[in-house]
């Protein structure tokens, strides 16, 4: 009996020694955990935060592209505005060329022209008045419309 209460006894301290490697282990276990835990609060804290101001930055590169946009519509309505200007002055001055053109280029002009290159050849204008009939007197009412010429 006494060897098997040496057994039991025997049995008894190898089943204390693995309790007590169970509970060390399971103490380690739990400061692994308590660490694991605070090292994930840490991690949540510091991802809840750069997500902060990952948005903060987000609305921020937001503002500024609206900002960008809005510049480039102003500046893309200013362009076509100076544009449309430019092109109102251009035909402006074009059409005052061709009213100038067509000034210069009236019959009055032409006649005044014509009769001073005449003149500096030596043709005298009753000479040319006779032979084109132009300074023939206007007819009146009194007067019959003479189709023939002299």
């Amino acid at each position: 009996m006494e060897q098997r209460l040496s057994q039991v006894e025997a049995q008894i301290n190898d089943v204390q020694n693995d309790v007590k490697k169970v509970n060390t282990e399971l103490g380690k276990l739990n400061l692994n955990q308590a660490l694991y835990e605070e090292k994930q609060s840490n991690r949540a804290e510091i991802l809840t935060s750069k997500v902060g101001e990952l948005r903060d930055t987000g609305e921020i590169l937001r503002k500024l592209i609206e900002e960008q946009n809005s510049r480039e519509q102003k500046r893309i309505e200013e362009a076509s505005a100076y544009r449309r200007q430019r092109e109102e002055q251009e035909r402006q001055a074009s059409l005052a060329r061709q009213q100038w053109a067509q000034q210069l280029l009236s019959p009055q002009t032409i006649v005044l022209v014509l009769a001073i290159f005449l003149s500096i050849l030596g043709v005298r204008l009753p000479d040319i008045a006779h032979f084109t009939g132009a300074l023939q007197p206007a007819p009146t009412a009194s007067a019959p419309i003479s189709t023939e010429q002299p």
